[in-house]
């Protein structure tokens, strides 16, 4: 479920619909595009022009301003999604045990993948959720690791820093 930026909207997800909301007239919207599968993800872009929905096979854009889609490419995995404020970027949370950082406009990865799990190659955990701080600097993600993982952004490049470790995980 997300929030518009200006409060006007909800958009929650039902299975594989999206249902839009009038939050102050509390009408509710089927939008006519259905993902082909179980929704994981949905977020509004910070400058509230874009709203975007995953499932665990693609990733779609939609216009804010009329709710066509303009965009979708496949992304296979996807668990959870965050738009990045001031940015054209959308972090997706992997099954696979990855971070990816897309670019909405071309819908190519543009950072990443970056590895959050165990090192014994026999364990591979996904990423369950990630968030990006409201100035869009830095980016958090949690995994079936136990792990807290902080992704900090300088101009273009980013960098990954365990942050958390479950007791059971420590040594």
């Amino acid at each position: 479920m997300a929030v518009s930026p200006d409060q006007v909207h909800l958009v929650t997800a039902l299975d594989n619909k999206l249902v839009l909301w009038n939050v102050e007239k509390g009408e509710a919207i089927e939008l006519p595009i259905e993902h082909r599968m179980f929704i994981y993800g949905c977020a509004f872009s910070s400058d509230n022009r874009y709203f975007f929905s995953s499932d665990e096979r693609e990733i779609i854009v939609w216009d804010v301003g009329n709710w066509e889609v303009i965009r979708r490419w496949d992304a296979l995995g996807v668990r959870a999604l965050v738009a990045i404020p001031e940015s054209h970027w959308l972090a997706t949370a992997q099954s696979d045990g990855t971070l990816l950082i897309w670019d909405t406009e071309t819908g190519q990865p543009v950072v990443g993948p970056m590895i959050h799990r165990r090192q014994r190659a026999a364990i591979h955990p996904g990423v369950r959720d990630c968030a990006a701080s409201p100035d869009g600097k830095w980016l958090v993600s949690a995994g079936d690791d136990h792990n807290l993982n902080s992704l900090l952004k300088n101009s273009c490049i980013t960098s990954s820093v365990q942050i958390y470790t479950s007791k059971s995980e420590r040594k």
